[in-house]
C-alpha cells in the first residue's frame, strides 16, 4: 500500500456525524426492518391462542426423617442442603410421574375437556405447562398451570397440589419403614462381627497357648532380654575395640621364628605389662638389690667377687628372671582374656538371635490381636450407634412425616395472562429498531469503498484536487453528464470542476504539466465524465485543449459530442491520416476532440509505441492542455503505458462504489513501472442531497451554491426539466 508520511491514522475516533450518516445513508433499510419485525410481532401476537393460568399456594417444609445411605448420621439428618431438598419437591411438582398419577387418581379422563384422551397424552399436554416458583425467603412455593381452559385450569392445580401431598405422605411413610429396616439390619451386622473378632482372638491365643494376661508378661519378658543382650552385647564390643591394638602386637610377636622371645621382650615396656602389680612388686625387689649391691660397693668398699657381693647378684639374677616370666605372663593372660571376650561376645549374638526370633513371633501375634481389636471397637461403636439410631426413629416413626400443607388454593382466572399485547408490541419496536440500526451498521462495517476523503487520504500520499459532487442524470442520459460544465457553466458543479483545473494548475511542480491522461481504478467509475469536463473549463479559461479518446477498447468521447468515429486516434498511430485531418472541433471554442477511430486488436501495443510519443509532441505545437481519456488501469495496461510518456495523471475514484483494494493494487501497478498518480479526483459524492457526508462537503456544497448563479434547489430542478 502506498501510503503518505503523516498521513491521517488508519484508526480515527469516530465523529457523532458519522453515526448519524450510517442511519440517514440506510433509513429505508432500518425503517423497512423495523416495519416487519412489528409486523410479524404484531401479527403473531393477534394470532396467538389466549392463555389462562390459576396459582395455588404450598408451604413446604424440609422433614425431620429422610431416607439416607448407610452412613447412619444421614438416617436423620436427610439433606444436608436443605435447598437441595427444596429444589428435589420442585422438580417433582413437574415430573410426568405425579402429572400421571393426579390424571389416574382424579379421573381426568372423564372430564369433558379430556375426552377420548389417554392418561399419557393427557399428562404430556399438562406437564409442559406447570410453573413451579419459590417465594423469596420463604418455605412458600407457587404452583402454577398455564391452560387455554379457562374453567378447569384451576381444576387442574388444585388437583396437582393434593396429588403431590398424597405421594409425599406415602414415600416418606415407606421410606420410614426402609430406613427401619435398614437400621435394625445394621445393628445386629456390626453386633456379630464385634462378637466374631473377640472368637477369633480367643482362638488366637489358644494356639499359642497362653492368654491375654499372660501373653503381654510374656512380649515384656521378652523385650527386656532383647534389651539386655544388647547392652551386654555393646560393653563386649566396645572392650574389644579398646584391647585390639594391644593384641594385634602380642599375636604378630608370637608369629614370630623368635626362641629367645626378643620380640615378646619389646613389649614389657608397654604401660599394660608395666603397672601390672605382681610385675611392680619384682621390679621394686630388682631396684631394693641393685640399691644394696651399691652401698655395698661404693660406700663398704667390697669387691665385685665379695661373697656377699656375689650372694646379692644372685638374688639380683633370679628376681630379673622371674620378672621376665611375669612380663611374659602378662602378656599371654592378655591375650587369653581377648580371645576370651570373643567367644563371649560370639555367645551373647547367639543368645540375642534366639531371643529376636521369640519376640518376632510375639510381635506378629500382638499384631493380629491389635488389628482384631481394632476392628471390633470399630465395629461395637457402629453397632451401639445404629442402635441408638433404630431405637430413637423407631419411637418417632408415628410423627407426621411430610410437613407439607396447602396454604392457598387456586381459583378461577377472569382474563387470560398471554399474550400480553402491549408489551409484545413495545418490544417489537425496540428490538426491530435495534435490528434495523445495527444491520445499518454492519453493512457499513461490511463496505470497504471510499466514501469520503479522509478514507482516501489513508490509502495513498496522492493529493486530493477535488471532490464532484453527484451529476443527476437518467440512465442512458450520458450526454448530460459528460457536457454538464458546458450546459451548466454557473452551477456547483462546474465550479468544482473549476477547482479541480486549479489544483492541477498549483499542483505541478518545476516544468507546467500539458499533458494529462485521466484514468480510474475499475471501470464505471466516471473517468471519461471527469475528462470530458475538466477539458471543458480548461477550455474556458483560455487554453486551448484538445481531448484525445485513447479507451481503444470501449470509447465514449465521441458519443458524447455526437461526433463521427469512424477515424481517429487509432488511424493518427498508424500513420493512416494527419491530425488536422483527424481533430473535430467540439462546438466549443478552443476545445477539439481526437476520437478513437477504429477499435484495434493490440490497443496496448498500439499506445506504447514510439509513434505514441511522437503525436504527443506534434499535438504539444498547437494545444495548450492535452487529456487523454485512458482505460481503468486495474482492468488493462493501457493508462500505464501512457502514463510514463504524460506529464500528469489524474486518477478518478467513485465515491461509495470504488473498492479500497481496488485503489491500492492500480496504485501498486503503476508505481511497479515508475508512473506515479499527481493528483485524485473524487467523484459523484452525495453533497446535500442526502447529507450523507456532514462537515466539509456539506459547508463546500453550501459555500458553492451561495457564490454560484444557481441555488442547489434549483439547479436539481432544471436538471430533472432537461433529462
Amino acid at each position: 500500500m502506498v501510503q503518505r508520511q503523516g498521513a491521517i491514522p488508519a484508526a480515527e475516533s469516530a465523529h457523532l456525524f458519522d453515526y448519524i450518516r450510517v442511519i440517514l445513508k440506510r433509513l429505508w433499510l432500518i425503517v423497512g426492518i423495523f416495519v416487519l419485525v412489528v409486523g410479524v410481532v404484531g401479527v403473531a401476537t393477534y394470532r396467538a391462542t389466549p392463555m389462562y393460568r390459576a396459582t395455588a399456594i404450598l408451604d413446604i417444609r424440609q422433614p425431620t426423617v429422610l431416607p439416607g445411605g448407610l452412613d447412619p448420621t444421614e438416617f436423620l439428618r436427610g439433606y444436608s442442603n436443605s435447598q437441595v431438598y427444596m429444589n428435589t419437591q420442585y422438580a417433582l411438582l413437574r415430573s410426568r410421574r405425579i402429572v400421571e398419577t393426579m390424571v389416574e387418581r382424579r379421573d381426568l379422563a372423564g372430564w369433558d375437556a379430556f375426552k377420548g384422551q389417554s392418561t399419557r397424552q393427557i399428562a404430556r399436554s399438562i406437564t409442559g405447562n406447570i410453573e413451579v416458583v419459590p417465594q423469596r425467603d420463604t418455605t412458600l412455593v407457587a404452583v402454577t398451570v398455564v391452560d387455554p381452559r379457562k374453567h378447569i385450569v384451576h381444576r387442574i392445580v388444585n388437583a396437582l397440589v393434593e396429588t403431590f401431598i398424597e405421594e409425599q405422605a406415602k414415600a416418606q411413610q415407606t421410606s420410614m419403614q426402609d430406613t427401619i429396616d435398614r437400621l435394625e439390619t445394621k445393628w445386629l451386622e456390626y453386633a456379630g462381627k464385634a462378637e466374631l473378632g473377640n472368637n477369633q482372638i480367643n482362638r488366637l491365643f489358644e494356639e499359642n497357648n497362653t492368654d491375654r494376661e499372660t501373653f503381654m508378661e510374656k512380649l515384656e519378658f521378652a523385650r527386656q532380654r532383647i534389651q539386655q543382650k544388647q547392652s551386654m552385647i555393646d560393653g563386649e564390643v566396645l572392650d574389644l575395640a579398646r584391647k585390639r591394638p594391644f593384641y594385634d602386637q602380642i599375636a604378630a610377636a608370637m608369629a614370630e621364628d623368635d626362641p629367645q622371645g626378643e620380640a615378646l621382650k619389646k613389649l614389657y615396656q608397654n604401660p599394660l605389662v608395666a603397672r601390672d602389680s605382681s610385675v611392680m612388686v619384682i621390679a621394686d625387689s630388682i631396684r631394693q638389690l641393685d640399691r644394696n649391691i651399691k652401698v655395698l660397693v661404693g660406700e663398704g668398699g667390697l669387691g665385685p667377687k665379695e661373697p656377699s657381693v656375689l650372694a646379692l647378684q644372685r638374688q639380683r639374677a633370679d628376681q630379673l628372671a622371674r620378672l621376665q616370666h611375669q612380663q611374659r605372663e602378662v602378656l599371654l593372660a592378655y591375650y587369653r582374656n581377648y580371645e576370651l571376650t570373643q567367644d563371649t561376645k560370639i555367645i551373647l549374638e547367639r543368645q540375642l538371635e534366639e531371643d529376636e526370633r521369640e519376640f518376632k513371633s510375639l510381635s506378629r501375634i500382638k499384631l493380629k490381636f491389635d488389628e482384631s481389636m481394632v476392628r471390633i471397637e470399630r465395629d461395637k461403636a457402629e453397632s451401639d450407634r445404629y442402635n441408638q439410631l433404630y431405637e430413637k426413629l423407631f419411637s418417632r416413626s408415628s410423627d407426621n412425616l411430610t410437613p407439607v400443607k396447602i396454604e392457598e388454593q387456586a381459583e378461577q382466572p377472569f382474563a387470560p395472562f398471554r399474550p400480553d399485547k402491549q408489551m409484545n408490541m413495545i418490544l417489537g419496536a425496540i428490538f426491530g429498531l435495534l435490528a434495523g440500526i445495527g444491520m445499518a451498521f454492519f453493512l457499513e462495517y461490511m463496505d470497504d469503498t471510499i466514501k469520503t476523503k479522509e478514507e482516501l487520504q489513508r490509502i495513498t500520499d496522492a493529493p486530493l484536487l477535488g471532490v464532484i459532487p453527484n451529476i443527476s442524470a437518467k440512465r442512458g442520459d450520458v450526454a448530460k453528464k459528460d457536457l454538464f460544465a458546458y450546459n451548466q457553466p454557473k452551477s456547483t458543479i462546474s465550479e468544482a470542476f473549476r477547482g479541480v483545473r486549479t489544483a492541477i494548475s498549483y499542483s505541478s511542480e518545476g516544468k507546467e504539466a500539458r499533458t494529462f491522461i485521466v484514468t480510474s481504478s475499475g471501470p464505471k467509475e466516471g473517468k471519461t465524465t471527469i475528462g470530458i469536463n475538466i477539458s471543458t473549463v480548461m477550455a474556458y479559461s483560455g487554453a486551448r485543449t484538445l481531448l484525445i479518446d485513447a479507451d481503444l477498447r470501449k470509447p465514449r468521447v465521441h458519443k458524447s459530442f455526437e461526433l463521427n468515429n469512424s477515424r481517429g486516434l487509432t488511424n493518427l498511430i498508424i500513420g493512416d491520416a494527419s491530425a488536422e485531418d483527424l481533430i473535430q472541433s467540439t462546438g466549443l471554442e478552443r476545445l477539439d476532440v481526437l476520437s478513437s477511430g477504429p477499435i484495434p486488436p493490440n490497443p496496448s501495443e498500439l499506445l506504447g509505441g514510439t509513434r505514441m510519443i511522437e503525436i504527443l509532441e506534434e499535438l504539444q505545437e498547437k494545444y495548450d492542455r492535452i487529456l487523454i481519456d485512458t482505460p481503468p488501469i486495474g482492468a488493462v495496461t493501457d493508462a500505464a503505458v501512457v502514463g510514463r510518456i504524460v506529464d500528469f495523471v489524474l486518477l478518478v475514484v467513485h465515491a461509495g462504489k470504488t473498492r479500497k483494494k481496488l485503489i491500492e493494487r492500480g496504485l501498486e501497478q503503476l508505481s511497479q513501472i515508475n508512473v506515479p498518480v499527481n493528483g485524485i479526483i473524487l467523484n459523484n459524492l452525495r453533497i446535500g442531497q442526502k447529507r450523507y457526508y456532514p462537515g466539509y462537503y456539506h459547508y463546500y456544497y453550501s459555500y458553492s451554491s451561495y457564490y454560484g448563479t444557481d441555488s442547489p434547489q434549483k439547479s436539481r430542478a432544471r436538471d430533472k426539466t432537461r433529462a
